[in-house]
């Protein structure tokens, strides 16, 4: 019976404790909820502050990019303009020689210092050359015109 009555009374000892990890548990449990919920609302803060930092960035990354090809743009116009405007100049000079305004030429300070300069200023060579032979053949046809009227005499 000594046996008995000692379990029993660990058994009643036992269920105290029980009770009392109970009552323990139930003062605890809204502290810890508090502080689970606590923690959930840090974590949503957190991250609205780093999807708002995200957001931040991405905005920032494309206007960089944005202002980057605006400026490739331009510079692209710039050179693209700058390698037409000779070729331009020089089929502007071949369509006034071909119509026969031979006193048109291409400014030497305006031709680069590469291929298509070469060609204005052959351009402007040409346009020398054919003034030189008209001048020419005016000088003859002058010469003519007194020959043949000294002849007719």
């Amino acid at each position: 019976l000594k046996g008995f009555t000692a379990l029993t009374l660990e058994y009643a000892h036992s269920l105290q404790t029980s009770d009392q990890m109970r009552s323990t548990i139930r003062e605890v449990e809204p502290l810890i909820t508090v502080i689970v919920e606590e923690a959930l609302t840090s974590q949503h803060a957190r991250i609205e502050e780093v999807t708002a930092s995200v957001n931040l960035q991405s905005r920032i990354a494309l206007g960089v990019s944005a202002g980057a090809i605006a400026l490739s743009i331009l510079i692209l116009i710039f050179y693209v303009r700058m390698f037409t405007r000779p070729i331009n100049r020089g089929v502007e000079l071949a369509g006034a020689i071909a119509k026969g305004n031979l006193t048109s030429s291409i400014p030497e300070n305006e031709l680069p210092n590469d291929e298509i300069g070469t060609l204005g200023k052959a351009l402007n060579g040409m346009s020398r050359q054919l003034r030189g032979i008209m001048h020419t053949i005016s000088d003859n046809a002058v010469q003519l015109s007194s020959a043949s009227t000294e002849l007719a005499r």
